[in-house]
């Protein structure tokens, strides 16, 4: 999960390991800006959380999308086996024997 505060540091050491300079740099872009030592927030962390908020959002829209498709997915299955196991009414067979 890259939107983890820890999670992108040790990407960043990764790519750093692996002298992926790029790689490095776009990772570190994406940390949490640090406060200012006053306390207050900065335009930077502002625009961070903005961006990760839409993300988190965008993420939660897709994996809504993929529980959607598989249900829809479950309810076709579940209606073809549903007609192949329909008691017919005058059978003799009875389901307590």
């Amino acid at each position: 999960k890259p939107w983890h505060f820890g999670a992108l540091s040790g990407v960043v050491m990764v790519c750093a390991g692996l002298s992926d300079v790029s790689g490095a740099r776009m990772w570190a872009d994406r940390r949490l800006p640090p406060l200012r030592p006053d306390g207050d927030t900065t335009e930077r962390r502002i625009l961070w959380v903005e961006r990760a908020v839409k993300e988190a959002l965008r993420a939660e829209q897709r994996a809504e999308r993929r529980v959607w498709e598989d249900v829809e997915k479950l309810d076709v299955n579940n209606s073809a086996n549903a007609k192949s196991n329909v008691m017919v009414e005058d059978s003799d067979d009875d389901a307590w024997q």
